[in-house]
């Protein structure tokens, strides 16, 4: 979690990806369930810091 909020807080630019709900709604449940269990919470922040691109993407 530590990495996620020091990357989250930091003052350099950054572009967070965000899926789409298609993509999220496309994760079976098992997914999700497994995901949303706290002994998987580093997989989480993994998943959430890859979102996170260290610079300014304007569309």
């Amino acid at each position: 979690m530590t990495d996620l909020v020091r990357t989250l807080k930091s003052d350099e630019p950054l572009t967070i990806f965000a899926p789409t709900n298609s993509a999220l709604n496309s994760l079976h449940d098992r997914t999700v369930n497994t995901l949303l269990k706290t002994e998987n919470k580093d997989q989480v922040v993994k998943f959430l810091t890859y979102l996170c691109y260290g610079e300014k993407i304007y569309s």
